[in-house]
């Protein structure tokens, strides 16, 4: 089993999520080395990583639907972001202000 830090950065985008059944079905679960990436991404502690997880899989139907879309690769970074945000303990948690 991969960890996040096995994973190329260009692996952890869209593209991957869409191409591996295997990851998306772990990411649906909370759980995964995708979701371990993405929270790298975001700089999130790794203390807050199962909270982040949570996250991820109560928002997996709109990340599946984002991903799926044309302009997915603009899009859902900042949707992430967007939810982290919304979030009072990962919004203090995770220092990534800027996608840019």
């Amino acid at each position: 089993l991969k960890t996040a830090y096995d994973l190329p950065l260009r692996l952890v985008g869209s593209e991957m999520c869409i191409r591996d059944r295997q990851l998306l079905e772990q990411s649906s679960a909370g759980d995964g080395p995708l979701l371990e990436a993405w929270s790298l991404l975001m700089a999130c502690p790794r203390e807050v990583q199962p909270r982040f997880n949570d996250l991820m899989r109560n928002h997996f139907p709109e990340s599946e639907e984002v991903l799926n879309s044309p302009e997915r690769m603009s899009t859902y970074p900042n949707r992430v972001l967007g939810w982290i945000r919304q979030d009072p303990v990962l919004s203090h948690a995770c220092q990534n202000d800027d996608l840019s």
